[in-house]
């Protein structure tokens, strides 16, 4: 997963996307299109905005989450990362994303308690 640059004029534009081997084929996916990255055993699935695009990693959630350096991707469960700007509602012990409810870890709440402003 990497980032790659789109050279406009004398400026240099970092496109924040990740590449996604889907098949036979290495697919680009901008992060502003995920939602959230799910464990599912040694594997991870990747949800994003369009409901029919979904994804498999073979790689496992620690592994992706060594290779991410999003400030918007963050890790709130053993099993989740979220993009923060896809987070409709805290509730109870989680957080709504569209129609998800993604848990959060006790060990991860202090990270979640520190985008909460009351």
């Amino acid at each position: 997963m990497e980032k790659i640059l789109q050279i406009k004029s004398d400026n240099i534009y970092v496109i924040p996307c990740l590449f996604i081997r889907d098949k036979s084929e290495i697919k680009q996916l901008l992060v502003s299109d995920i939602l959230f990255f799910e464990a599912e055993n040694a594997y991870t699935r990747i949800i994003t905005r369009n409901p029919k695009e979904c994804y498999l990693s073979s790689q496992n959630l620690g592994k992706i989450e060594s290779k991410l350096n999003f400030p918007c991707l963050c890790r709130v469960h053993r099993s989740y990362i979220v993009n923060l700007n896809y987070i409709n509602a805290i509730v109870d012990n989680g957080l709504k994303i569209n129609q998800y409810y993604i848990p959060i870890g006790k060990s991860y709440r202090h990270i979640m308690n520190t985008f909460i402003f009351i």
